[in-house]
Parts: structure tokens; sequence; C-alpha cells
């Protein structure tokens, strides 16, 4: 079954890719629309019907008129075109060309056209110029006090420090730096280089600018950050490395010697808790403490220390049983705490309890950016749940007024009317239409207010069409 379009279809000046007229054996009768396109498969032509009768658009060949363009004559009739080619006459150009000593260049020898001007052989030669001679000259002195050749001897030249030359056997001097170079002055490099090998320089750095060696800047680091071993936190005895059995605080006062302090030294604890120097901070196992001044035995305080804590202090948490805490998971370990909403685990329910007034559900209110909570019955209340109905185009009903004018039938629906679907704009409905058999077909639909017009081309009669309506306001 085709697709029925019941009003103008406007394409809006865009194509209609792969068209094909509609095939017809034989011409329809007379009486149908005017304009209308047929193509007759039996006569293999294309028919339009004029408002009286079917005519052919096209039969054999027709050719309106042709006009020749530019070196071109149209000596024939409109059934029979005959095209010629002008006569023309060719210009010929020069150009110059300097090539050097070996070089080559295409030169045109002779051009053969036709008498329209056609050239139809090109003779081309390629010219190769003569390679540069090779000349040598004799260097002679003369009786000048500055002259250091004398007529007809050899000119030496030997390479100095560092420098090696080599004469090959074309006569072409060669100046190298040698592999090995030793300088008694200085060196200045311009822009950054590269070394592939090891560069050996003094061991200990002078001026500011001076490149430290490795022995220099190891020197330096070494004692850097030192591990000296691990404590308790709860009394400062140190357990293990070079300190063990002294302290590094007494807690809570009692005897033992307390063990110098360098900067950089590093102690770790090992042991049950405690307050640091035993009234600072809480320091746990895991936490770490580094040495930022030295101190003398028995003389370090707080403050000659820098704290690494290795956690937050969390000890254990554990999952409430209480009734509004149930559903809530928690996986716990020091310094790593996990908690969540296990919401499958809960009992599942189809309705809220006996005595409740209702059921509430978390939600985010996004206009003043606050959790709030709301129940079923105010929830379900903000749904607008859109509505649906099919009405017969009829222009006997109170919500349907129908018209003709111009060739067109116009249904106008007030969708706000209570027996269509309440809705407060037509902006809001959409529209199928429908015919008896339940096929939809293709009409103009407007909207403006609450009145949704269905625009038939041609005269409609009431109840031929549905509309079936759906309001998504």
């Amino acid at each position: 079954m085709a697709i029925q379009f019941v009003n103008v279809v406007d394409f809006n000046l865009n194509q209609s890719q792969e068209f094909v007229l509609e095939n017809l054996a034989s011409d329809p009768g007379t009486g149908t629309t005017d304009g209308r396109l047929i193509y007759n498969t039996s006569e293999n032509a294309v028919k339009l019907y004029n408002g009286s009768a079917w005519i052919a658009l096209a039969s054999g060949t027709f050719v309106a008129t042709v006009t020749a363009g530019t070196y071109l004559t149209n000596s024939g009739t409109a059934t029979a075109v005959v095209i010629d080619h002008d006569a023309t006459t060719r210009t010929n150009n020069s150009s110059s060309a300097s090539p050097g000593y070996g070089a080559s260049f295409t030169a045109i020898d002779s051009i053969t056209s036709n008498a329209t001007g056609h050239v139809t052989v090109v003779n081309t030669k390629t010219v190769t110029m003569p390679a540069a001679e090779n000349y040598s000259w004799t260097l002679t002195g003369d009786s000048g006090s500055n002259q250091d050749v004398a007529s007809g001897n050899t000119v030496d030249i030997a390479g100095g420090t560092n420098i090696t030359t080599v004469v090959g056997a074309t006569d072409t001097l060669t100046v190298n730096l040698d592999d090995s170079i030793s300088l008694s002055g200085s060196l200045t490099v311009g822009t950054t280089g590269s070394f592939t090998g090891q560069v050996t320089i003094p061991a200990t750095p002078v001026a500011a600018t001076d490149a430290a060696s490795k022995g220099y800047v190891d020197g330096l680091v070494s004692g850097g950050l030192t591990f000296k071993g691990t404590f308790r936190a709860d009394s400062g005895l140190i357990l293990s490395g070079s300190g063990t059995g002294a302290y590094i605080y007494n807690c809570p006062g009692g005897a033992g010697t307390r063990v110098a302090v360098a900067v950089g030294d590093y102690y770790v604890v090992a042991t049950a808790g405690g307050q640091f120097y035993c009234s600072g901070d809480q320091l746990d196992i895991g936490d770490s403490i580094i040495a930022v001044s030295a101190a003398a035995a028995d003389s370090s305080v707080v403050g000659d220390w820098s704290i690494v804590q290795s956690d937050e202090g969390v000890v254990s948490l554990a999952a409430d049983t209480a009734t509004n805490l149930l559903g809530i998971n928690v996986d716990s370990a020091v310094g790593n705490v996990k908690v969540g909403l296990n919401i499958d685990g809960l009992a599942n329910t189809t309705s809220i309890a006996s005595g409740s007034d209702d059921g509430y559900i978390p939600i985010y209110d996004d206009g003043d950016s606050t959790n709030k909570k709301i129940n079923l019955t105010n929830l379900a209340a903000q749904i607008d749940i859109s509505k649906g109905v099919r009405i017969s185009l009829d222009g006997s009903l109170a919500y349907v007024t129908r018209t003709e004018s111009g060739g067109l039938t116009t249904f106008a629906v007030t969708v706000s009317n209570s027996s269509v679907v309440s809705a407060s704009s037509a902006l809001d409905v959409t529209a199928e239409i429908t015919t008896a058999a339940g096929q939809t077909v293709y009409a103009d639909i407007t909207r403006s207010g609450t009145t949704l017009s269905v625009i038939f081309s041609g005269s409609v009669s009431n109840g031929t069409y549905s509309a079936l309506l759906v309001d998504v306001g």
C-alpha cells in the first residue's frame, strides 16, 4: 500500500534522488488532475495530462538551437548540426637561456602545423655545452725581501700542533684536527656541544662557575638523609640501629641517655604509638621522624624534628546494625576506609509498612542546590504522564471546526478541550493522521496557541480521517 500525501508536498528546492515516474501500461482516463505525469510503458514515453488529454513530452530527436563558440562555425541545420573549426594563425614566441659549462638545453628545430593552426609536428634537439678548460699557472717569485717562493719552486704546507695536512693524488690539500689534542692555553666554546666519552676535571671546584666532579657531589649528598633505625613512640627508646638501647626522648621522663642528633637522621616508629616527646603529636606505627636541626646528646627538642605520618590515624570502623543505618557497609583498614550503600542487600518491598505516612527517597534540588527527601505521594504529583486520544476529524464535534477555502479543507482541533488531551499549548501535542482502515496519511499540520490545524487538499468529508493525539508537554 502506497503512502498517501493528502496535501501539497513542498521539497523546499531540494532534490528528489532516484525518482521514478508512475509506470502504467496505458493512459488513465480523462478527468484526472491537471499536470499529472506518468510513464507509459507500452509507448515508452513520458506523458502529461493537460486538462483534457494525455500528451507525450518527447518523441524522437529534437534540437532547438546550436550556436558555435570561439574558433567554431555551425554550417548545418537544427536537426543536422555541422560544426567546423575556423582557420587560426599561429604566433611563434622566442626566449633566451644562458647554460653553463657542460650543461644542456632543448631547442626546437622546426614546427609543422595544418591549415587551422593546429601543430602536428615539433622537432626538438638537445644541445650540450662543452666542458670547461683546465688551466695551470706557475707561481714565481722576485727579488723582494718578503717573497717566500722562488721561481719554479714547489710550495710546501706543513701541519702545526694538533693539525695534520694531507695532499691527495688530485692535488687537493686537506687539513685535519688530530684525534688527541693537548692545549696549553684555554678553550672557549661559543655554542652547546656534546661528549661521547668521559671528561676529567679537577676533583674540587674553585670558582662559582667551575664544574663539579662526581666525587665532590657524592661528598655533599652522602649525609643528606641517614636511616638510623626504629623506636618506640610511647617512650622514645631506640629499638634498632647504631643507637639501640639509647633514647631519642625519655617518657615519662625516666633515666637513659638521649642520643645526639645530626641533620638528616631518620627514625621509624616500630611499636605501639605514643605522643612525640611525651606531650607532642600522636605517632602511630609506620610514622617517621627526620631531624632538621642538629643537637648535642641529651639536648634535642620537638622543634628539631619533622614528622612524616604514614596514615590518618584510623584504627577501625564497622557497619552499624541500627535500623536507619541498614545497607551501609564498611571495609576498613588503617589509613584506608571504604564506605558504600548496599541497596541490593536490603529486603525487597512492594508497599510501605503499615502505619507509615509514606515512603521517602533522597533527591537533589537543583533549584537551591540542596539535598532533600520527598515522599512517594508528592513525587507522583510531580510526574506529568502524557495522555493519548483518537478523535474523528468531524466538523460537527464541539472541539473540531471544519472549513473549506481556496481548494483546501481545514480541521481546527482545540487541544485544551477535556475531550481531547487538555494541553496548555498545541506546540506540545504530536499528531498522526489515519484513514478509517488505519493507514497513516500525510496532511499539513500547523499549531497556534491551543489550536492544532490539519489541512487537506480538495474537499474532505467529515469523519474521513482520524487524528491520534498525544500531549508531550
